[in-house]
């Protein structure tokens, strides 16, 4: 379970350059770009009357089309990276690494949307929903019937992504908000690659 919830492992004033471009377009542009892109973030999750279970903070780093590195620093450790053919879970707690195929691991998973690996037209059922507390929001409904989510809710601004709302079948909302973003042409790839620690259980799945 620790694994699904990591995978899953959600504001600014939108500026006139938002305004004309929209926001699926901004989304389109985000996710196809080609860049790569680092964050805090702050992770909310709300049961299915609202009321916040728990949070979680970190770091992520993305370099399209299927790097990336999340690393969550409270309330417990965590680093769930991939270098686009392999992914790893490390869980200090535990002391323990899973080991998984990205691919495999990461089919259907909402953090295709970060990577640029897929085109959105392709996943979801794509549309706008409007402006709400200063940005533009974009609904994604997965095509596939089998997804594990019921809907998507990005909110863009100039500067990208800001908040992604994942809600499951079940009414439970996983919010993350980004902040210090930095979008460049490239990120070290050694930041994707995991070297297992001394003495750590390794589980190969």
């Amino acid at each position: 379970m620790k694994f699904k919830a990591a995978l899953i492992g959600a504001s600014l004033c939108v500026v006139s350059h938002m305004a004309a471009a929209g926001a699926l377009q901004e989304l389109k542009d985000f996710t196809s770009g080609g860049k790569a892109f680092y964050a805090t973030f702050v992770q909310s999750v709300y049961d299915n009357n609202g009321e916040l279970v728990r949070e979680s903070n970190g770091e992520v780093s993305l370099l399209p089309p299927v790097k990336f590195r999340w690393d969550y620093a409270s309330p417990f450790k965590q680093e769930l990276v991939s270098n686009g053919e392999t992914l790893w879970l490390y869980d200090d707690d535990l002391q323990q690494v899973t080991v998984r195929n990205a691919k495999e691991a990461l089919a259907n998973s909402p953090i295709l949307l970060l990577t640029g690996d897929v085109a959105l037209e392709d996943e979801f059922a794509v549309k706008e929903v409007g402006e709400r507390d200063g940005l533009g929001w974009v609904e994604l409904k997965p095509l596939d019937e089998e997804a594990d989510f019921d809907a998507i809710y990005a909110a863009m601004d100039s500067a990208g992504l800001r908040i992604l709302d994942m809600r499951d079948k079940l009414g439970q909302s996983t919010q993350i908000q980004f902040d210090n973003i930095q979008v460049s042409n490239q990120l070290n790839s050694a930041l994707f690659e995991f070297e297992v620690p001394e003495g750590v259980d390794v589980v190969e799945q």
